[in-house]
């Protein structure tokens, strides 16, 4: 998890194993890249947040998955998404 690249103050990490896959994190990746502007790897440039992708977070019993910074969120979809961002950025 290190970089040589200046990151987000928020590191999203979406999980792409195969349950995540499976249960839809595609489109959570389509609603993460419409909703931030930007695509795997990139940081938004407000430098909020950064978008990658992971093989596994460990909770597939909840896919689809992702982690934002230590906190993991489960059983997603896009509407769910984008109020957790919200409130992410509500905190700054």
């Amino acid at each position: 998890m290190f970089s040589l690249v200046p990151r987000g103050r928020h590191i999203i990490r979406l999980c792409d194993s195969p349950p995540c896959h499976l249960a839809g994190a595609w489109s959570l990746l389509a609603a993460l890249r419409e909703e931030l502007g930007i695509g795997v790897g990139e940081t938004t440039p407000d430098g909020l947040f950064t978008l990658e992708l992971t093989g596994c977070l460990g909770v597939c019993g909840v896919a689809p998955a992702m982690m934002i910074d230590d906190e993991v969120y489960g059983n997603l979809d896009p509407e769910r998404l984008r109020e957790i961002l919200a409130d992410y950025r509500e905190a700054g």
